[in-house]
């Protein structure tokens, strides 16, 4: 009986619950053990219902989660849909392993989902490239390549955005020669084009 329970008590996590509790379910005349053979007559066992037919986590619940610090949650929400090239999610998920936030800390997938985000227009995700490269923060420093990262910032930022990615650019511009501004003008035209 007690296998019963367990079976019942993870079908009901997966079916995303049952209306009653597992625990509380008693045996009857017609409670049967599920095996793997099936007895002759029985009609074919439906299939289960696959992952693709689960609900979709919304990239506000991967948010919800993130702010409760159940980055396993927030990962698993925001994965699928970085996946889909979803924007924000992409710039989420570049935080979490730029920070080590559920994750290994990884460098290279931040700046791989930062710049995925970034080139969709998303400011927050160009801004933190920036400050990677301007701070040498888990990579090596390249202040041209703050420079190409503030720049779009700036280009995609709106009215209602923060003043900081214009102070951020003015700011690397201050220590970057003629020379290195038109190398990164450069860059940016190949990188963002």
């Amino acid at each position: 009986m007690e296998h019963v329970r367990v079976l019942l008590g993870a079908a009901c996590l997966f079916f995303g619950g049952c209306a009653a509790n597992p625990e509380s379910i008693q045996p009857t005349a017609t409670t049967q053990v599920a095996t793997n053979t099936p007895l002759v007559g029985d009609p074919p066992a439906p299939a289960p219902p696959s992952v693709a037919h689960a609900p979709s986590a919304t990239f506000a619940d991967g948010e919800a989660a993130y702010k409760k610090a159940d980055y396993k949650t927030a990962l698993a929400a925001w994965q699928p849909l970085a996946d889909k090239g979803d924007a924000d999610a992409q710039h989420a998920l570049g935080i979490m392993y730029l920070h080590g936030y559920g994750v290994a800390p990884d460098p290279d997938q931040a700046v791989k989902w930062l710049t995925k985000s970034c080139l969709q227009g998303n400011v927050h995700a160009c801004d933190a490239l920036g400050a990677m490269y301007e701070q040498g923060k888990h990579i090596r420093q390249d202040k041209i390549r703050a420079y190409v990262w503030y720049s779009r910032a700036v280009a995609v930022a709106s009215e209602k955005d923060s003043p900081l990615p214009k102070s951020n650019l003015s700011r690397v511009t201050a220590h970057l020669t003629p020379a290195e501004i038109a190398q990164a003008n450069a860059l940016a035209a190949n990188l963002l084009h």
